[in-house]
């Protein structure tokens, strides 16, 4: 079963497998034990049926098997990360995008209602951005070699790949009064998921082990 999981996602429906893993790592994340995102807590519940709002239930044993896995099958190792990297890449873009056109759609002096489809796209987007971080957090957790060990031919080539991945997430997140701080502070029906406090601890909860695993290694 883990070795299906740890397929490479393209040509077949990764964001199903992605929510699998994401659930094997909830709960042993940086900041991931929450079943309400915080900014939310004094408002009214939302949809506790979202693989992201889900109780914390961790698997111990299924994250030392697919640990094995990685750790033993180099080949598989290095095209499921650049698979998942490749998806990042692709939901994050979109997902800045659409916030584009709704941030665009909000200042012009009609006052267009932005599509509610548009905005549920544009919210999933996130929300698969967010996944796959703590996917390669778990990951860099578990099996840190696979970015850190020079003796592997992809190592480099992969924590290149993560440092600018991670660098455009916080260049676009981070700053302060840019697009994506304009479109949270709207606070739209429908985006109510989209904040910096899970994106960041994502990202925070990878560079924190990157960092850890660097001094051990080091």
């Amino acid at each position: 079963m883990m070795r299906n999981l740890l397929a490479p996602y393209e040509q077949r429906p990764w964001a199903q497998t992605n929510w699998i893993l994401v659930r094997l790592w909830r709960g042993c994340g940086f900041g991931y034990r929450y079943t309400r995102l915080p900014h939310l807590l004094k408002t009214k519940p939302e949809d506790a049926n979202l693989p992201s709002l889900q109780k914390p239930c961790p698997s111990i044993l299924l994250q030392r098997h697919m640990a094995e896995l990685l750790s033993q099958d180099r080949d598989m190792a290095a095209s499921f990360l650049n698979s998942v990297l490749n998806q990042l890449n692709w939901a994050f873009s979109e997902f800045i995008g659409m916030i584009q056109e709704i941030q665009q759609a909000a200042e012009r002096p009609e006052r267009n209602f932005v599509d509610t489809r548009q905005l549920k796209v544009c919210a999933t987007c996130f929300d698969l951005s967010v996944s796959l971080l703590r996917v390669l957090e778990m990951t860099v957790t578990l099996v840190p070699e696979i970015f850190l060990d020079w003796n592997r031919p992809s190592a480099e080539l992969l924590l290149r790949r993560l440092a600018q991945l991670l660098n455009q997430v916080l260049n676009r997140v981070t700053a302060e009064r840019n697009l994506f701080d304009r479109v949270v502070n709207l606070r739209l029906p429908g985006l109510e998921s989209v904040d910096h406090y899970p994106i960041l601890v994502a990202v925070t909860g990878i560079l924190v082990r990157i960092l850890v695993d660097s001094e051990r290694q080091g």
